[in-house]
């Protein structure tokens, strides 16, 4: 599983018709212990073109926290 030993971001749009966003826990199950889910607010399927502030935000801010846990 890809978040068994790694830190991996799961970005998901709260408005996604196509693939509605997991639950943190189906994420878990499914990907491993150290996932960490972000929910991008007034975004569909199309997530980068239609919220790329948000989306940019929520990669830095997990890269952040990575950088600084080590």
């Amino acid at each position: 599983r890809a978040a068994e030993k790694r830190p991996l971001l799961y970005v998901a749009a709260a408005e996604d018709a196509i693939a509605a966003p997991p639950s943190e826990d189906e994420l878990r199950e499914a990907l491993g212990p150290h996932v960490t889910r972000v929910v991008i607010e007034r975004a569909g399927h199309a997530l980068l073109p239609e919220q790329p502030e948000a989306t940019a935000a929520a990669l830095v801010a997990f890269a952040r926290r990575l950088f600084s846990a080590a």
